[in-house]
């Protein structure tokens, strides 16, 4: 009998236990993967608004100049501003990878 009546008071337990588990796993866990959203999301962002800037330059560009070089414009394939959108961001996301990089390998210093 007395086997039985600890029967709820290990079922208490094992609950408490898995209750904190999963409280301190979802914690720590989902703090980083929040924290790696807002990362990417700011560098999506941040690339958005490069890509609005880059594009407004280029077509400033095309339309201030005189005449006779803005039939340049005719000459270049459609896809132009574009591909010179595509190469800075490309520069863009290389320079956050090697900062990412180089973070890395101070963190590993710092901690080893």
């Amino acid at each position: 009998m007395p086997a039985i009546l600890g029967l709820p008071a290990l079922a208490a337990f094992i609950g408490a236990l898995l209750t904190r588990m999963v409280a301190v796993f979802f914690s720590e866990k989902l703090i980083r993967i929040a924290y790696i959203l807002s990362v990417a999301g700011v560098l999506y962002a941040a690339m958005k608004v490069l890509d609005n800037a880059v594009s407004g330059y280029i077509g400033d560009l095309l339309s201030g100049m005189p005449p006779e070089v803005s039939y340049l414009g005719i000459l270049m394939p459609s896809n132009t501003a574009a591909c010179i959108q595509a190469c800075i961001a490309t520069q863009f996301a290389c320079t956050t990878y090697s900062f990412v990089n180089k973070a890395v390998l101070i963190k590993m210093k710092a901690a080893g």
